[in-house]
């Protein structure tokens, strides 16, 4: 303790200062600039907000890790949506041609396989 230059920062437990930050000022410093509770207190606050930053960023990365999971299951699901819907419209649209040849063939059967008679009695020609 006397005589030893010591290299390691003023408090282990602190936060490595960033270089060129107003943060990088060592706890003497702010003592002799603020008091001893002023100074105790600025630094407490720097590193509180440091911390708190830090948490800040590390949510905001999960958020957005599960905005992108979100996106993804979202786009999943509308891609198999378009799918079904799309099979519906073919469906639909094959009922639709089958339903108007049947059509034509029962016309085309109506008028010359089997035509009606054509008369003014129609009772004439019950047997």
């Amino acid at each position: 303790m006397i005589g030893e230059e010591q290299q390691q920062s003023d408090y282990q437990f602190l936060p490595p200062a960033q270089a060129g930050s107003p943060g990088t000022a060592s706890v003497k410093h702010d003592i002799e600039e603020a008091g001893l509770i002023g100074g105790i207190a600025s630094r407490v606050k720097k590193s509180a907000d440091s911390y708190l930053n830090q948490k800040l960023d590390e949510i905001e990365a999960r958020i957005d890790r599960k905005l992108d999971e979100i996106d993804r299951r979202l786009a999943e699901w509308r891609d198999k949506e378009i799918a079904n819907r799309i099979r519906i419209l073919k469906i639909t649209l094959w009922a639709s041609v089958i339903v108007s040849l049947v059509s034509l063939i029962y016309t085309y059967g109506s008028i010359y396989l089997w035509p009606k008679p054509t008369g003014t009695n129609p009772a004439a020609h019950v047997k």
